[in-house]
């Protein structure tokens, strides 16, 4: 009964820290409406000629979402990836400010290799319009990118609790994730994580697919 009520407890002091982040969209209004915004000024966008610098391409899966595409070299291939398929890229990635928060140019061949259905939905509907050699920019909703939760990195720092009890396991909510330690007298932990990208942000791409390394066709 004891472990019972220790248990409880510690759900009960993660509950109420988690609460306190629970209500982003009113947190993050600002920035929600700003990156809403920003995404409208892009898809409205025209050239000297008066056409659309961006083309919209929804997915086959919900035809009310969309991103917005601008080409730079269309590759010769005929064949787009799969959601299963296993592809290779370069990329970077930024937010509507400038900042970068990703690239795979920091790698030494500077490709990344994962399969579609890994990376965010923006990212999925991309790369199945795409065939080896495109290269494009990509302007992703925040609804297809990290949505309300945004992305967050761990660092080294952590919070420690004493308690009794007996439990090992693993927390997380709302893109926090922390890792408790439950077990006779003891500690709990729960790391501090850095934001990298906020709640409601929408996200940039300039991506170039270079191959195509596993199709692994879809099951009927």
């Amino acid at each position: 009964m004891r472990k019972l009520l220790n248990v409880i407890a510690v759900f009960a002091l993660l509950s109420v820290w988690a609460c306190k982040d629970e209500n982003t969209w009113e947190k993050y209004e600002k920035w929600r409406k700003e990156n809403e915004a920003f995404f409208a000024q892009k898809e409205a966008e025209v050239d000297a000629n008066g056409n659309k610098v961006y083309e919209v391409i929804r997915p086959v899966w919900n035809t009310n979402a969309y991103i917005l595409r601008k080409m730079y070299k269309r590759g010769k291939g005929s064949q787009a990836p799969y959601s299963t398929s296993t592809v290779k890229t370069k990329y970077i990635g930024m937010l509507k400010n400038g900042d970068v928060f990703g690239s795979s140019y920091t790698q030494t061949d500077s490709i990344s290799q994962f399969r579609v259905d890994e990376v965010v939905d923006g990212w999925q509907v991309a790369l199945q319009y795409m065939v080896p050699g495109d290269s494009c920019e990509v302007i992703i909703p925040w609804q297809l990118g990290y949505g309300e939760n945004g992305k967050y990195t761990a660092n080294n720092n952590y919070n420690y609790y004493n308690y009794y009890g007996g439990y090992n396991g693993y927390y997380g909510y709302s893109g926090y994730n922390s890792y408790y330690n439950y077990y006779g007298y003891g500690n709990y932990y729960y790391y501090n994580y850095d934001e990298i990208i906020k709640p409601y942000s929408a996200l940039v791409f300039g991506m170039e697919m270079t191959e195509i390394s596993g199709l692994d066709k879809e099951a009927n």
